[in-house]
């Protein structure tokens, strides 16, 4: 739903403009969850990440960063939708 040519931020996210409020909703509502992506920079900040098999140290910062919990807390949160351009 998000569109991946858009920055993230911790307040908002742009999602593709094809999208309706209805779409954003059952997009939410059929949420699984998965592990985050984890980059080889991040996995690099790991204190024994040489002594570690690559696929190890992955799955090692994917659950550190995960928090499935409140991830699908904040998925059932009231949203509010801001249609149109914001320049």
């Amino acid at each position: 739903m998000v569109d991946p040519r858009q920055r993230i931020g911790d307040r908002s996210l742009r999602l593709l403009p094809e999208l309706t409020p209805r779409d954003v909703n059952a997009g939410l509502r059929a949420l699984t969850p998965h592990p985050p992506e984890v980059n080889d920079q991040a996995i690099s900040g790991l204190k024994f990440s040489a002594a570690l098999p690559a696929e190890l140290a992955r799955d090692t910062v994917a659950a550190r960063l995960a928090d499935h919990e409140h991830a699908g807390q904040v998925a059932t949160e009231p949203r509010q939708f801001h249609l149109g351009r914001a320049d």
